[in-house]
């Protein structure tokens, strides 16, 4: 979660997140005093054409919507400082540890992974900061507020936020839960797409020295509507989102005009509270809403987390005091004669055999092996090693017509696994 990454670069902004949680407070307060204000003015002031009453309340809300503005404002303002601020700090741990990621663990990643990780990924974190800072408290509260001013209103019509809410909740979670594994594949096409482009760019040269032009094209074509593919499955889920929650705010306000137009005929409801609870429904569903575009960031910025995570927690690369023969992440120490399966050292030697089949190479993170070979019989030249010196070399069938040192090992491989024992690597 993105919570557990910024618990450590939060704690340095806890001033500015407390002044943020006042003007948010502030700004929900002046918001919701404001429906009940005007349904005073309607029903005391204009119904009874009191000209000083419908001043008076004005002025109040005048305040009220000055006071509103300005909270925002403040809030907006150390929210999106508080947001940058966090994502600087992150963006210099993740660039950091890159720097003193070893060699192995930048094969792993991949450069282009980590050029992403520090700037793509720390920039879906900031906005997520960013969002929550915003309106991380303003929707709780301003959906609580709203539904007990709802219901100091008429209780009779808060029944139909009773049924919306849930139906607007169920909406955005199912909306998240799908979203979270198209997000995930969303990115790491978009890692696959920047690790192809910087291929590219790094060996034009080379591409076209040997014409590999139509090649590369179309590895780009394939990696980048891959990408387009994963950008449109999880674009059209959001997309699905917006017009359902509009479609059930607009429904619940014909439903309210048309119950409440009904009891205004028979005098069980004033004018003034009708318009004050189309209000607050209206706070109500627009908060869900907003809560509804924290939680579409949440997947993207729970994925982006993930991945820089996995940096942050990449142990750094051994130190150069270490040695040369240190063992190291990645690679082995020496490895003496007798650990080995059947050697027992320079006293006892004995002949084993050794055949590679169906072997290749491959870097990390490559699409395809750089070698590929069916067996060692294949290869342009077999060297053999005998007291730590080049002792034969050539061909699979020029070592086996020579009679040396080769073909003692090859016999001895045959004989010692069989025509029917398995192939060993």
């Amino acid at each position: 979660m993105p919570t557990s990454l910024l618990r450590t670069h939060v704690r340095r902004c806890l001033p500015p997140i407390a002044l943020i949680l006042a003007f948010q407070l502030t700004q929900i307060t002046a918001a919701l005093c404001l429906p009940a204000l005007n349904a005073d003015l309607v029903d005391r002031g204009v119904v009874v054409g009191d000209v000083g009453h419908v001043l008076r309340i004005g002025a109040w809300m005048a305040a009220a919507t000055v006071v509103q503005l300005a909270a925002s404002v403040g809030a907006a303002w150390l929210g999106a400082r508080t947001a940058l601020d966090i994502g600087r700090e992150l963006r210099a741990a993740v660039f950091g540890r890159a720097l003193a990621c070893a060699e192995h663990e930048v094969g792993r990643l991949g450069v282009s992974s980590l050029v992403m990780r520090t700037t793509g990924d720390v920039q879906q974190v900031q906005m997520f900061c960013l969002t929550a800072c915003t309106v991380m408290v303003t929707a709780p509260l301003m959906c609580l507020g709203g539904i007990v001013m709802a219901l100091r209103q008429d209780v009779a019509l808060s029944g139909i936020v009773a049924v919306v809410a849930p139906l607007l909740a169920l909406a955005v979670g199912w909306a998240v839960r799908r979203a979270r594994p198209l997000l995930r594949d969303l990115q790491h096409h978009l890692d696959v797409t920047h690790r192809v482009l910087r291929e590219q760019i790094t060996g034009v040269r080379v591409i076209r020295a040997f014409v590999r032009e139509a090649h590369e094209r179309a590895r780009f074509d394939r990696a980048n509507t891959d990408l387009l593919d994963a950008a449109l499955r999880s674009g059209r889920l959001m997309a699905v989102l917006l017009p359902v929650v509009m479609l059930v705010v607009n429904v619940s306000a014909v439903v309210v005009v048309w119950v409440g137009g009904h009891r205004m005929a028979d005098g069980t409801l004033r004018v003034g509270a009708l318009t004050a609870f189309l209000t607050h429904l209206t706070q109500i569903l627009t908060s869900v809403m907003a809560a509804g575009s924290l939680f579409v960031l949440l997947p993207r910025a729970e994925v982006s987390a993930e991945r820089i995570g996995e940096l942050l927690d990449t142990a750094p690369r051994p130190s150069p005091t270490a040695g040369p023969d240190a063992p190291r992440p990645g690679r082995p120490g020496p490895v003496s004669p007798a650990a080995v399966p059947g050697g027992t050292g320079p006293a006892g030697r004995r002949k084993e055999a050794l055949e590679l089949r169906g072997v290749g190479f491959r870097y990390p993170g490559a699409e395809e092996p750089v070698l590929r070979l069916a067996t060692v019989r294949d290869a342009d030249a077999i060297l053999v090693m005998a007291d730590g010196r080049i002792a034969e070399r050539g061909r699979h069938a020029e070592l086996l017509a020579a009679g040396g040192v080769y073909t003692g090992l090859h016999e001895a491989g045959l004989s010692s696994s069989g025509p029917s024992a398995p192939e060993r690597t």
